[in-house]
């Protein structure tokens, strides 16, 4: 019987017959025989191992590349925060209670405008930023969860929309809202869509269902003033009987048909800073006198 040192293959799991023919045949040409399928194992093995090595190779790779990528998005995400911080300085107001902003809506805060780079948008988070430092609780986390949704067209939608805004006060109730009238959508529609104040309402920043408040002197009356940036007006019945020009006004409505920003769409609109416009003031008061109500000016106060 051959003895098994006399080959190099591993022949185990093969039959003895076969084990004979390679044994004989690896004497006779005086070199190692090896059938093809058993080529084929060594030559798969081998592919194997080349796989193997190259999929780590492609594994380390990957990960170097990930790694370039995090670091570089949170470079990025690092740089914005700075600025948005440096910004913040210059929105500080005078004065600051000296109650310290919650540690988690400063956590949150961070996380929802690390990925802001637009300079425009910066300063809106910047203000946000200042507001709730200097006094806390004027911002929810929801406003701000709406506010990183924005996309720079509707920022600049909602703060042009603002640009009409007033803010009403009454007795026990405060509201921001845009007098409806002719003239005032006139103004409105010049820079924005019907569709446009639709969609405002529904990212959630304007209630697009109108509320009528009556002005009716010594009867009933929601709001008594309105303010538009640091003009503050007197709202009332325009009627008097000591002015015949105005009798006529006890057969109109006396009555400000308003649409309203939502309690997030207020919160925002405290740093949107919308611009100052005299025709937004003429229009106003147009459809007020064209509703028997007049606008007396008040001495000027802070508008927010």
């Amino acid at each position: 019987m051959l003895e098994q040192s006399s080959s190099i293959i591993d022949l185990k799991g093969i039959s003895e017959p076969a084990s004979k023919l390679i044994e004989a045949v690896s004497n006779a040409i005086g070199a190692v025989y090896a059938p093809t399928h058993l080529r084929r194992m060594a030559k798969a093995q081998a592919d194997a191992d080349i796989i193997q090595a190259e999929s780590h190779i492609e594994k380390e790779l990957i990960l170097k590349r990930a790694s370039e990528r995090i670091v570089k998005i949170e470079s990025k995400r690092q740089r914005n925060i700075e600025s948005i911080n440096d910004k913040a300085l210059n929105e500080l107001p005078e004065e600051a209670n000296g109650v310290p902003p919650n540690e988690d809506w400063m956590q949150e805060f961070y996380n929802l405008c690390q990925d802001v780079s637009d300079d425009d948008l910066q300063i809106i988070w910047a203000r946000i930023l200042a507001g709730e430092v200097s006094t806390p609780g004027q911002f929810s986390i929801r406003a701000l969860q709406i506010l990183k949704t924005l996309s720079t067209r509707e920022a600049t939608l909602f703060f042009n929309y603002c640009s009409g805004v007033f803010k009403f006060i009454g007795h026990d109730e405060i509201i921001f809202a845009r007098v409806i009238g002719f003239q005032t959508n006139q103004i409105l529609y010049t820079n924005m869509t019907h569709m446009d104040v639709i969609h405002l309402a529904e990212l959630g920043l304007v209630s697009y269902k109108d509320m009528k408040t009556v002005i009716r002197n010594h009867v009933y009356q929601e709001f008594e003033e309105m303010e538009y940036f640091d003009k503050s007006y007197l709202i009332k019945d325009s009627l008097s009987w000591v002015n015949p020009v105005t009798w006529f006004n006890i057969f109109r409505t006396s009555a400000i048909e308003l649409e309203f920003l939502t309690e997030l769409g207020a919160e925002l609109f405290k740093v949107a800073k919308g611009i100052y416009e005299t025709q937004q003031l003429k229009a106003v008061e147009k459809v007020l006198w064209e509703s028997g109500i007049s606008m007396e000016l008040k001495p000027t106060k802070d508008f927010l």
